[in-house]
């Protein structure tokens, strides 16, 4: 028999949600999880006519999908999504071996397989993937003045960029220029750390940077120079 093989979705890993016409919407790009609030969720729409398996689960921020985390899980973790309906998947605190003086930065997987009805044909069903940042914001930061973006600098380092952030919070950036040259792929830079990227650099040169807020929105650009390390 001839086999048909039948792609009914595409394998997807983003740091942002995936929005499928029809299929499955993700109600936001990142979430933050206030200590105080107990929990954080996100909706998950399902726009198709038929339903989905929806599987949700954290992973560290490293990028190890294996990476088990002790401090919070997802409910319901594993559950059927109608069509044209919706469910929330809340993430609960479970552990408290977190630092209390900086956020920590989490993946929310969601997974979304597809049902098929009965053929005679042989298909091949392939999930769709979404992951998107979770931030934990421990409560004395709560009512900090979230302008961590503003406090970043930009330092020459061996020829290099080295970016340091000073603060608490995770810097997301959007786009980072130099002398209004664009550097693909940016990156987060978590609190107090730094970060080297692969650009060659002058001391003095103008650099330019934006930023996703909590929100998902960005930030107005800002422009500084290029300071020594």
């Amino acid at each position: 028999m001839k086999k048909y093989f039948s792609f009914v979705s595409l394998l997807v890993m983003l740091s942002s949600s995936v929005f499928a016409d029809p299929g499955i919407q993700i109600g936001a790009t990142r979430l933050v999880y206030n200590e105080s609030d107990n929990q954080a969720s996100v909706d998950i729409n399902n726009t198709d006519n038929k339903p989905y398996l929806i599987q949700s689960w954290l992973t560290n921020i490293n990028g190890d999908e294996h990476a088990s985390n002790n401090n919070f899980v997802t409910t319901p973790p594993l559950f059927k999504l109608e069509g044209s309906s919706s469910n929330s998947v809340r993430i609960v605190q479970t552990g408290n071996s977190l630092p209390t003086d900086r956020e920590t930065a989490l993946w929310l997987n969601v997974k979304a397989i597809p049902s098929q009805e009965k053929t005679e044909n042989n298909t091949l069903t392939i999930a769709i993937k979404t992951k998107i940042k979770v931030f934990y914001r421990p409560e004395k930061l709560k009512n900090l003045k979230n302008d961590a973006w503003n406090k970043v600098s930009f330092r020459e380092k061996n020829g290099k960029l080295n970016i340091v952030n000073p603060t608490p919070f995770n810097i997301s950036f959007n786009t980072v220029k130099v002398n209004n040259v664009e550097i693909p792929d940016m990156i987060m830079v978590e609190p107090f750390s730094e970060k080297m990227i692969d650009k060659n650099i002058k001391v003095g040169q103008a650099i330019s940077w934006d930023v996703i807020n909590d929100y998902g929105g960005i930030t107005e650009e800002k422009t500084v120079k290029i300071e020594n390390k």
